[in-house]
């Protein structure tokens, strides 16, 4: 965790690297301190080449040591052997039908699953993918733990049988340094991957045993939790107010309570304070929209919040007037749906049917309700944001509710629920845009373009000044990915659906979502400054709003500006801005880079520069690859402990759709706050997700919050002059200290609210590491 405060065993950890250590192919095969990195393709394979652009076919290979030197002909059948049409699951993952009728609710399964034997897949070079170690286990096993167990399992196999096959690559010298792209195999445009990962890019055996750590450390905190389910349902969560959720921080030493969520003294999640805070400086502080002038209003807001006014009773063009409005608008989250497969519910709900079968255990089939809100918030004179109001529907044909504490006054548990409906809708964004999408998945092409025109280019590449800066921050970032495409987006008729189950969307949703905003970005887009200004905020002037995500990030962002920009000087050394432009414009390695960038048969970024002819033009685009992968990413991605571990305050899924205003309310702890138990108890039907889906997600959110291993206070700089390190370092510090500072003037305010700390540079991973 960022605050870095549990200093847990690391024995878990160095057990882990010395086995794999011992699990190398053979001393003349690429070190296997690496191998389980493996990861990322799931069941799909090369489905098109890179072509070199005279059309000759396989692309030209960066040049590689003698004895990692792949043979280019091994290369060619090995992908052509890998390739896969397009099958039937493919053309499933875009359908527009859904099996289940839009009324359907959940039903019960018996308790036939209880005493089943569950099958624990072991890890396999060869057979059938379906052979098995068996187990037994415990009699009284709960059908939902034991899905828990499954699907941790199989994940677990899909990537030792990864593992396998990579190793073979390694050890015929098939992609050892062969980066290559591909598309992905959907019938949209998604970022290019690599076909295959790298020995390069491997992990390695410190790594793999810090990520097992963190996952033992995990398991070694659910003990509490699990000790639970032998309790009598009516008694389970008695002592915790029957707040299912708040027993996966049973052992508060291992997984404490996340800070300014709640705690055993308040609740802070259902404050709207806490709620419109999390718009600026939670997981996903992308999305909010200062609006600047009443035509954006006009064009934009939806016709039944004109009339809204803030507890002041000041009205929209007043709050415009005063630079007080401010909103989210989740319209793509419905457009993505639809495509995907979602109906709407007769309640003007999206609905997505969740399935089990894969998982092979009896549970019903249910339905995942969520919404495309549009969510407006008002500026208070404490420089806080507070809800306006929150529409939920998109109905064309008759008005659409508005929920406010004044239309809810009567309902507040309903208020609060259609809160939670939109932080899931949130949260849909979150992952599969602004953190995999617009950091994971974008930039792995730029991380192979790096490697191909810098590292393993020609000699004078390797000594450019552009890839000594760029290096660093792509570290692990290949392997990362090829671990998440095996594992958390992995799809196919062998995998357990982790996302497709556990997420409103839906996989095929996610991916959808993520080409229809890939569509419309580029990379002058991407700037943090001007990600700023296109949301409606002044990049040096936020300072009357609490949006620390802005403030710390362009200190961060000036940082790096400041630094590459002395590099780049240093290194061509030149009188004058002139010379140095004539010289940036004659250099063959930079002109190299542009034209691998926007290939569209190789890394397909038609956005990037054609040519760069400015040193600021060079500047500004190493910057914003540099921060993008830096900072960006520890922003949506180490904040994800504090905001997801407590699931009602940032649901992946809901099973309800939310009543109107004027309805019944809801009840706080049978239709919001029970875990689904999937048991068969008639009563057991609660709102929020299934209890293996629940534990999925909080385990998702503490495994992703690992301690990054280099951060941007330890740039070592090979390379680079001397003097453009230290200046770097000196502003960073000088961002930590400002940080620290404001952070422990929050914490003497509100000793229970959580200090922004996820842009602190001694927290900020150097590259995207996990």
């Amino acid at each position: 965790m960022a605050d870095g405060t549990r200093r847990p065993s690391t024995k878990i950890s160095s057990i882990v690297a010395r086995c794999i250590c011992f699990n190398e192919p053979d001393s003349a095969s690429p070190s296997n301190e690496t191998t389980m990195t493996k990861a990322l393709e799931g069941n799909t394979t090369p489905t098109e080449k890179s072509h070199n652009q005279d059309g000759t076919g396989d692309q030209s290979v960066p040049k590689a040591t003698d004895d990692a030197k792949p043979s280019t002909s091994s290369s060619q059948n090995e992908a052509t052997s890998r390739s896969l049409p397009a099958d039937d699951h493919n053309q499933k993952l875009v359908a527009n039908e859904a099996s289940q009728p839009e009324e359907q609710g959940a039903t019960h399964p018996d308790q036939k699953g209880n005493s089943e034997v569950l099958a624990l897949s072991t890890v396999h070079t060869g057979g059938s993918p379906d052979s098995h170690v068996d187990a037994t286990v415990h009699r009284n096993m709960p059908a939902d733990v034991t899905l828990t167990l499954k699907m941790f399992a199989q994940a677990i196999q899909s990537i030792g049988v990864e593992l396998f096959r990579l190793a073979n690559e390694w050890q015929d010298g098939t992609y050892a340094r062969n980066y290559l792209y591909e598309k992905y195999p959907y019938p949209f445009e998604l970022p290019r991957r690599v076909v295959s990962l790298p020995q390069d890019e491997a992990f390695s055996s410190r790594k793999i045993g810090a990520i097992a750590e963190r996952a033992h450390i995990f398991i070694r905190s659910q003990m509490p939790f699990v000790a639970r389910l032998d309790e009598p349902p009516h008694e389970m969560f008695a002592d915790i107010g029957h707040d299912a959720f708040r027993a996966f921080f049973g052992n508060e030493k291992l997984f404490p309570m996340p800070r300014g969520i709640i705690d055993t003294e308040r609740a802070y999640w259902k404050d709207d304070s806490a709620f419109a805070a999390q718009f600026l400086n939670g997981c996903n502080p992308t999305v909010i929209e200062r609006v600047t002038s009443m035509q954006v209003v006009e064009k934009r807001l939806p016709e039944e919040m004109k009339a809204l006014t803030d507890p002041e009773g000041r009205t929209i063009t007043q709050l415009v007037s005063q630079n007080a409005l401010f909103w989210a608008d989740y319209w793509v989250l419905q457009a993505a749906a639809l495509k995907a497969g979602a109906k709407i519910h007769e309640t003007g709900s999206l609905v997505n049917p969740i399935r089990f079968e894969k998982a092979d255990i009896d549970s019903p089939d249910m339905l995942k309700h969520f919404y495309a809100p549009f969510v407006a918030f008002y500026l208070k004179s404490n420089r806080q944001l507070g809800v306006l109001g929150i529409m939920l529907t998109r109905h064309k044909d008759k008005p659409n509710a508005i929920y406010t504490q004044e239309t809810c006054r009567e309902s507040p548990n309903t208020y609060l629920y259609a809160k939670m409906h939109v932080a899931c809708a949130d949260n849909q964004l979150h992952q599969f845009y602004s953190h995999l999408g617009r950091c994971h998945l974008i930039f792995e092409s730029f991380g192979v373009a790096v490697r191909n025109v810098f590292k393993f280019g020609e000699s004078e590449g390797q000594e450019h000044i552009v890839g000594k800066l760029l290096g660093p921050h792509f570290r692990d970032h290949i392997a990362i990915n090829w671990l998440a495409r095996n594992t958390l987006v992995a799809h196919g008729k062998d995998v357990i659906p982790f996302t497709d189950a556990g997420f409103a969307l839906g996989a095929a949703g996610g991916l959808i979502l993520l080409a229809l905003m890939y569509d419309k970005w580029t990379l002058s887009d991407q700037a943090f400054p001007q990600q700023l200004r296109n949301r409606g905020f002044d990049p040096e002037k936020c300072d009357d709003v609490d949006y620390y995500y802005c403030k710390d990030g362009m200190m961060i962002w000036n940082a790096l500006r400041a630094y590459v920009e002395r590099a780049i000087k240093l290194w061509y050394n030149k009188a004058d801005d002139s010379q140095l432009n004539e010289a940036i414009s004659r250099d063959r390695v930079l002109q190299s880079w542009c034209a691998e960038m926007r290939d569209t048969a190789r890394a397909s970024v038609t956005s990037f520069p054609e040519r760069f002819e400015t040193w600021e033009l060079l500047c500004d685009t190493v910057t914003t690859i540099m921060y993008s992968v830096s900072a960006e990413h520890s922003a949506v991605n180490t904040s994800q402990e504090r905001y997801l571990s407590y699931v009602p305050n940032r649901p992946n899924a809901l099973f309800k759709p939310v009543p109107l205003p004027s309805d019944a309310d809801m009840n706080l702890h049978r239709e919001i706050l029970m875990i689904h138990r999937a048991r068969g108890d008639d009563d057991d039907v609660g709102a929020s997700m299934p209890l293996a889906f629940a534990m999925f997600q909080v385990q998702f959110a503490q495994l992703l919050t690992l301690r990054p291993e280099r951060t941007l206070m330890q740039i070592e700089g090979e390379g680079i002059p001397r003097n453009a390190v230290a200046v770097l370092k000196r502003e960073l510090e000088k961002a930590h200290y400002m940080i620290k500072s404001r952070n422990m003037r929050i914490e003497d305010e509100d000793p229970g609210m959580a200090p922004y700390e996820f842009l602190d540079p001694t927290n900020v991973a150097q590259s995207i590491e996990i």
